[in-house]
């Protein structure tokens, strides 16, 4: 069973996925706009279901305030642009309207069992949970800001690969319309391995790949 957030303003097809979800044990909490969504979104939950036209404030608005907790889109805004608009918010899925409940029970029961098995990463003394955005080295919790858990986030999930300056400014600071430039990325790193790093001159965690962009790497540990 998993406590979903159900943002949706159509009462009809709202009732429609709280029932079929219901049937299925999930526990389900209803918000029919903008700002009780926004006041919900304060607690903890498994998976959000998120509309996008919105009384009072949108679901790409909305979507701004989520951290660490794996959202679906649906929505009837079926053009590319709202699509893309979707996937740099980090969702797992965009279902455009109408949409069988079926195939979206399916497609969150994939989603609730990936996030099973990897809602905590932890390597040697470090441990990142995913949902809480919460970092601790050696059973200490880490003070992070907001963009430096997201940064580790990113990183993490794509652990061993080249993460390109372009691409982490694209999936930690664009879908927030922020007008930021590469330096940003460079000095968050920064800050993030003198949190972290034993010896920022030598990091193990965050490899610098030079003229590129940086990668999570646990090759560097003994």
């Amino acid at each position: 069973m998993a406590k979903i957030l159900l943002i949706e303003d159509d009462f009809d097809l709202h009732e429609g996925i709280s029932l079929s979800l219901k049937k299925s044990n999930h526990e389900i909490i209803s918000a029919y706009d903008g700002l009780k969504a926004q006041e919900l979104l304060k607690e903890t939950y498994d998976l959000i279901l998120l509309d996008v036209n919105l009384p009072h404030k949108n679901g790409f608005d909305l979507a701004m305030e989520i951290q660490g907790t794996p959202l679906i889109f649906i929505s009837a805004r079926d053009h590319e642009i709202d699509v893309l608009k979707g996937f740099k918010h980090q969702c797992e899925d965009y279902i455009t309207k109408p949409f069988s409940l079926a195939v979206l029970k399916e497609k969150i029961n994939v989603i609730l069992k990936r996030y099973q098995h990897v809602s905590v990463y932890s390597y040697k003394n470090l441990v990142f949970d995913f949902q809480a955005l919460e970092l601790k080295i050696d059973d200490q919790i880490i003070p992070l800001t907001k963009k430096e858990s997201q940064l580790i986030k990113l990183l993490i999930q794509n652990k061993e690969k080249i993460m390109t300056k372009e691409m982490i400014l694209e999936q930690v600071w664009d879908q927030e319309g922020a007008f930021v430039n590469i330096n940003t990325v460079n000095v968050t790193i920064n800050r993030i391995r003198n949190k972290i790093e034993t010896d920022v001159k030598a990091p193990h965690w965050i490899q610098t790949v030079f003229g590129i962009g940086y990668k999570w790497s646990e090759k560097h540990h003994g």
